[in-house]
């Protein structure tokens, strides 16, 4: 899910919209909550009430799910002072995102998300709010998407509830990659289905990154400098390959606990063809196809083992001689005393040939 931000004002509070881009919602609109009911004005220009009763769906599900990466936060340490401040750049960054990538195509899509991500952090930090304090409250932002889904709200459950539940949640996703997979990225049990979150968790921490190593450069120059680094994520589904995203797991990107859960994982090596195997997790099955690292061993003048550094595949074959001035070598091994098998046999003559070149190769 891409979390899309909006500016609000509720009760003091400052909040971001989360689902669709909505680049028609005035960046000083106001909402009046009355109990659940949010009431957004907008400008009248610029949304008609089909638009503006979808605003007014989103933006409540914002502020909502707001109030309990606060109450979050706030059990981590977090003042209301700086909750504010962090808000505040979040609007500047909603701003700084549309003014450039304002496009309803899918690549301004990409690209207004990763930028508002990165700058979101990029201007805290710059700022003056500590790179941890930024790196809580974003991993808070996304358990408030978890619990909100699971049916949690401010005005239903206590602190004390919402606190326990995530709590709870994030020991049990520390203890297992497949329970983390479940609840942060759930898509039929499909695996990797989903790496939106790990896209955001990557642009938020390259926008601390460069709060410090660019912090004499305007927020766009930093953002077009990471991205000609190959520092940013601008689609998460060709841009993250599902082992970076399950590799995450392993980091406090997603943790804020003070409880130290060691997170480590192992693979195995799954031969699917003459060309790939694929990664394969122990514990949750995630898997991703790799090509093989093939390597060559010679076994004699007709024949050489073909082999993959890191999986079990292997393959005897026959050499495959090329042309070179002292006469002929194998392309593969480059053994050069080449016995020729002729192209004149038939496919049983050669089989029976290389089973018994393999044998006395074995032997």
């Amino acid at each position: 899910m891409q979390k899309k931000w909006t500016a609000l004002v509720c009760a003091g509070v400052l909040a971001f919209s989360v689902g669709h881009c909505v680049p028609c919602l005035s960046a000083t609109a106001e909402t009046v909550e009355q109990g659940e009911s949010k009431t957004i004005q907008t400008e009248s220009n610029q949304a008609n009430p089909e638009q503006a009763e979808e605003l007014n769906s989103e933006n409540s599900e914002s502020v909502r799910i707001f109030k309990i990466a606060r109450v979050l936060s706030a059990q981590n340490g977090i003042s209301e002072a700086v909750m504010n401040a962090i808000y505040q750049e979040a609007v500047n960054a909603r701003n700084e995102a549309s003014k450039h990538y304002g496009g309803t195509d899918t690549d301004s899509v990409n690209q207004r998300d990763a930028l508002r991500h990165f700058a979101w952090n990029y201007l805290c930090v710059k700022g003056g709010i500590a790179a941890e304090t930024m790196r809580i409250f974003t991993a808070n932002f996304e358990w408030a998407d978890v619990l909100y889904k699971e049916g949690y709200r401010v005005s239903i459950n206590s602190d004390e509830d919402i606190i326990n539940r995530k709590n709870q949640l994030e020991a049990q996703c520390a203890s297992s990659c497949a329970t983390y997979w479940a609840t942060f990225m759930p898509q039929a049990n499909q695996y990797l289905a989903d790496k939106s979150h790990a896209m955001d968790w990557l642009n938020n921490q390259t926008g601390r990154q460069y709060a410090v190593s660019h912090s004499t450069s305007s927020v766009k120059f930093a953002f077009d400098t990471a991205r000609n680094n190959g520092d940013i994520i601008i689609n998460w589904a060709s841009d993250i390959t599902g082992m970076q995203a399950h590799s995450i797991w392993t980091t406090n990107l997603w943790y804020t606990s003070t409880s130290n859960y060691p997170r480590t994982f192992s693979w195995r090596r799954e031969s699917v063809d003459d060309s790939n195997h694929n990664l394969i997790c122990n514990g949750c099955g995630v898997s991703e196809l790799r090509n093989h690292n093939i390597r060559y061993t010679d076994l004699g003048t007709s024949t050489h083992k073909k082999y993959c550094l890191e999986c079990s595949y292997s393959l005897i074959e026959a050499h495959k001689p090329i042309s070179i001035p002292s006469g002929s070598k194998c392309s593969n091994c480059g053994r050069t005393d080449l016995i020729i098998i002729s192209p004149n046999k038939n496919e049983d003559e050669i089989m029976e040939l290389l089973n018994s070149l393999k044998q006395e190769a074995e032997g």
